[in-house]
């Protein structure tokens, strides 16, 4: 019979104290650093957006060609697939973030909210290990990297993108008082 108030013989000698556990992206076990966290919620929605335009680049002519609704259906179901893939994946990031800090994974229906997701870019993570598991890896240099150079790439976009909005949107009414008149 085992006695349930004996010391535990287990060596603690050999405890590692640098241990880190691996971030998994689609997991909502683990934790997750700032720095990665950033990343992967700027980071991947940026490519999923590009792959989304570039399929709709593709498809909408398409539709209009064909003139059939099935294309337009496939379309919009493709974009709605998209979207949730993308709701999964941030999601399953801040699960991971809110562990960071030692927060119950629930915290993360706030991304469901306006602007007030950012605060997950500022709350320092726990040191060392906590009840969610080992301490995050050290962030390497291509996730520093990113997180300064998506917000250009974004930057250069916009600056590109509103112009030739702008121009598009005052040839449309220009056509449109031409037909009219």
């Amino acid at each position: 019979m085992e006695n349930v108030y004996q010391a535990p013989e287990s060596d603690i000698s050999t405890v590692d104290n640098d241990a880190t556990q691996p971030v998994k992206l689609f997991n909502a076990k683990g934790r997750m650093g700032r720095i990665r966290y950033i990343f992967y919620t700027t980071f991947v929605p940026f490519i999923a957006y590009v792959v989304m335009a570039i399929v709709m680049a593709i498809m909408i002519p398409a539709v209009a060609d064909s003139g059939s609704k099935a294309f337009g259906v496939i379309a919009a179901l493709l974009a709605i697939g998209f979207l949730i893939f993308l709701l999964v994946v941030l999601f399953l990031a801040t699960i991971q973030r809110c562990h960071d800090f030692d927060t119950s994974g629930w915290l993360s229906l706030i991304i469901l909210l306006p602007i007030i997701p950012i605060i997950f870019w500022f709350i320092p993570g726990t040191k060392g290990e906590n009840k969610y598991g080992y301490k995050t890896p050290k962030n390497n240099i291509f996730h520093i990297i990113m997180i300064v150079i998506i917000p250009v790439l974004i930057g250069i976009l916009a600056a590109i993108a509103i112009p030739a909005y702008q121009d598009y949107v005052e040839r449309a009414k220009s056509a449109q008082i031409s037909q009219q008149g």
